[in-house]
């Protein structure tokens, strides 16, 4: 991420800058525009004892314009909605990002926003969830660290928070 102060291309995941020590999370957060889930895809998520933080979680899907921030409440599956089949919704639908054709699962995997640090784990995806090039097993927990690179399929995001 670039630096707005100084201009410094930071490295991946690091959330203050390492030249000027700018707060590059609050910058995230300002470019995330809040959208309204449709009643029908609202859920109810259990608040964790546990939780760190009250920032969101920031998802950059690559090459989109908008990344997506997620509260750090409960477990949500992130996947791809069935245009034929609505009968299996994701938390967080992917289908806008491509995910049909880079071959993201219906639900490909579930993030625990609600930890520290968050965790996701494969739900037995057909093409295989990695995180910073390393195969995850199905069902597996991963812990991750801000700035990590998931794939799911070959959908590439980013997922960044702060402690």
């Amino acid at each position: 991420m670039k630096c707005p102060i100084c201009e410094t291309e930071n490295r991946p995941g690091v959330i203050v800058c390492e030249n000027c020590h700018s707060d590059l999370y609050t910058v995230l957060l300002e470019q995330v525009s809040t959208k309204q889930l449709d009643k029908d895809r609202e859920r109810s998520l259990q608040i964790s004892k546990t939780m760190p933080s009250s920032n969101p979680i920031v998802i950059y899907v690559r090459n989109a314009d908008e990344p997506i921030a997620i509260s750090r409440k409960g477990q949500l599956t992130i996947g791809r909605m069935d245009v034929d089949d609505k009968t299996v919704v994701p938390d967080i639908d992917l289908e806008t990002h491509d995910a049909h054709d880079l071959g993201v699962s219906r639900q490909h995997i579930e993030l625990d926003a609600g930890t520290h640090p968050p965790t996701i784990s494969d739900l037995g995806s057909y093409n295989g969830t990695f995180v910073n090039g390393q195969k995850l097993n199905p069902h597996e927990t991963f812990m991750l660290t801000s700035g990590d690179e998931v794939r799911l399929g070959r959908l590439i995001i980013r997922l960044f928070y702060d402690a």
